[in-house]
């Protein structure tokens, strides 16, 4: 068993205190990043969930522009000339 005298013990408590407060720092740091992190990320999801909404709102708007179209080609048609003069 190693003996210590008090001020060795007070030099060896203020090198874990330092190292402890460098963790700290770094796990802040670290917090910080993860929360940038996440709401780039949640940001990203938003936009991406609006273009796929765009796009099956375009994608049923087509079909119904589609539908239309078939209904019209499928009436009988009569064309008439219009001379201007």
């Amino acid at each position: 068993m190693s003996v210590y005298n008090k001020e060795e013990l007070l030099k060896m408590l203020q090198g874990i205190q330092e190292d402890v407060e460098e963790l700290d720092v770094l796990l802040r740091n670290r917090n910080e990043s993860v929360k940038k992190d996440i709401i780039l990320h949640e940001r990203t999801l938003d936009h991406l969930e609006r273009e796929l909404t765009a796009l099956e709102s375009r994608c049923f708007n087509t079909q119904e522009e589609k539908e239309y179209v078939t209904a019209i080609l499928k009436r009988p048609v009569s064309l008439k000339l219009e001379l201007g003069s």
